[in-house]
C-alpha cells in the first residue's frame, strides 16, 4: 500500500491514512512484524523498504527520516508484545523471564 504524503512541516507520524485511519507508522511497524515473528533481526535494509514503501518515496526524497524509522521498529516491537505477550507470559511463568524474552524482541 502506498500512501502519498505531500511535504509538510508537519510531523509524518501524525499524518494518517485516509482510507483506514491508521497512523503511517504502523502501517510501517505491521510491515516489519513478520521480520520480528521469523525471529530475524529488522535491518536497515528492511526499514528502509518498508518505510518508503508506506510513505511513497525515500529519506533522501524527504519522505521520511530515520528517526520516523526508529519509531516504526518500535511499533512493530509493540505490536509483536501485544499479540504475543500473554502466551509469553504463559509460557515464562515467572516475571524475570518475561523480561528476558523481551529483551530479545
Amino acid at each position: 500500500m502506498n500512501i502519498a504524503i505531500p511535504p509538510s512541516s508537519v510531523s509524518l507520524a501524525a499524518v494518517s491514512d485516509r482510507r483506514s485511519g491508521t497512523a503511517p507508522l504502523v502501517v510501517a511497524g505491521r510491515l516489519l512484524l513478520p521480520l520480528l515473528e521469523a525471529g530475524q533481526v529488522i535491518d536497515a535494509t528492511s526499514l528502509r523498504d518498508a518505510m518508503s514503501h508506506v510513505f511513497g518515496g525515500s529519506d533522501a526524497q524527504g519522505a521520511w527520516t530515520w528517526k520516523d524509522a526508529g519509531e516504526a521498529c518500535e511499533c512493530a516491537q509493540l505490536l509483536f508484545v501485544l499479540k504475543y505477550g500473554a502466551a509469553m507470559q504463559r509460557q515464562a511463568g515467572d516475571p524475570k523471564a518475561v523480561l528476558t524474552m523481551l529483551k530479545r524482541v
